[in-house]
């Protein structure tokens, strides 16, 4: 005889089962550590190598993470690979890839758009932003909300 549970359940409980097997063939830890490989590796390497996907073995311990290198790094990167293996282990918090296998050839990067430059604000309610933000002067979050400032009223007068 089955038991079956009367009543509401958390989808939070539920939803790793239900989604373990689609993340894993479509690569979520790949998808990740393509976005933020510069942040993983660092610039230098990342300047020369992109990540192109995660390939999983029979076992779960054998995911092999396939990078796109420029032949001139092609040796450097071989020569820093467990380095990097541990990185993006560590970024992810578990032992995601378990070997890197390099292919040599071109690393094209997408070119990132420049963001459109804020409109002036107009004197009083620069200086008005200002007086709200003075007690944060001199750290990256008054930099921050007065950026974030700018662009509100901005955007709040182009649609006046």
């Amino acid at each position: 005889m089955s038991t079956r549970r009367q009543g509401l359940r958390a989808i939070a409980r539920e939803l790793p089962d239900v989604t373990r097997s689609a993340l894993a063939k479509r690569g979520f830890a790949a998808a990740r550590a393509i976005a933020d490989w510069p942040e993983i590796v660092g610039p230098a390497l990342a300047e020369s190598s992109v990540p192109e996907r995660l390939v999983r073995g029979r076992d779960a311990d054998s995911a092999t993470l396939v990078v796109r290198v420029r032949p001139a790094a092609a040796l450097e990167l071989q020569h820093w690979m467990p380095q990097v293996i541990e990185r993006v282990n560590g970024y992810f918090g578990f032992r995601a890839v378990g070997h890197i296998r390099l292919v040599q050839g071109p690393v094209t990067r997408p070119k990132r758009r420049a963001r459109p430059a804020l409109p002036a604000l107009a004197p009083a309610a620069a200086a008005e932003l200002e007086a709200q933000l003075a007690p944060l002067t001199g750290s990256p979050l008054h930099d921050a909300l007065l950026n974030l400032g700018r662009a509100v009223r901005a955007r709040a007068a182009s649609r006046r």
